[in-house]
């Protein structure tokens, strides 16, 4: 398989037409990945205060989590040239970042979880929030259900049907730390570090079931 060497260690990326947004250190990387045996890099961002965690995009605009610099929004339409747009500051860590239509879903460590509104990038509005008992690492999003997960407290279900007021209608504890999570239909796969893989069933989310365990030999 190809490989590309971008200048740094990459903690997450998105993936958007393309285009490969990367986070590679401090800083967003732009690659064209049209061509999968030959990504090419097409700019990059000046260097932030802090290491970026998470990515989302949306068109020509991404939301990065960058720590405890907070959710930093950077205009994309230039790719040579990736420019800070906004910057949020937040109480905490921030460890993910979804987008839910024109609001942000950030996982934001000991303070739980925050909802943006990001109908004007450029002007962003804090419109909600609720703590979690544990730390917030990453956030899922189904519908209008957003799975949290909370490392040692396991999975918190938040009902954002009025994102100003995040509910929370469930949880499921699991046997280790849960530190992220995906949806996937009816199911939800939880990485549980000592607990291995978690797969629940969220066909009804205010009852999320256990389903199976997958044990693994690391974290």
């Amino acid at each position: 398989l190809p490989t590309a060497q971008l200048g740094g260690a990459v903690s997450t990326l998105a993936i958007s037409g393309g285009r490969a947004w990367l986070a590679t250190g401090q800083r967003l990387q732009a690659v064209d990945a049209s061509d999968p045996s030959q990504p090419r890099l097409l700019g990059e961002s000046a260097a932030l205060p802090d290491a970026i965690r998470a990515l989302a995009v949306d068109g020509d605009t991404v939301y990065a989590g960058a720590g405890t610099s907070g959710l930093v929004v950077f205009d994309v339409a230039d790719p040579a040239g990736p420019q800070v747009m906004a910057t949020i500051p937040t109480t905490w860590s921030v460890n993910d970042v979804a987008l839910l239509g024109e609001h942000a879903i950030l996982a934001e460590g000991s303070a739980g979880l925050r909802v943006l509104d990001v109908g004007r990038p450029m002007d962003p509005d804090v419109l909600g929030q609720i703590d979690t008992p544990g730390d917030a690492l990453a956030v899922a999003i189904q519908g209008s259900t957003v799975y949290v997960a909370d490392w040692g407290t396991g999975v918190r279900v938040i009902d954002l049907a009025d994102p100003a007021q995040p509910r929370e209608i469930a949880a499921i504890d699991t046997p280790g730390e849960a530190a992220d999570v995906a949806a996937a239909g009816d199911l939800l796969l939880v990485a549980d570090r000592s607990g291995g893989l978690q797969v629940v069933d969220i066909s009804r989310p205010a009852a999320p079931r256990l389903l199976a365990t997958l044990e693994i030999p690391g974290d």
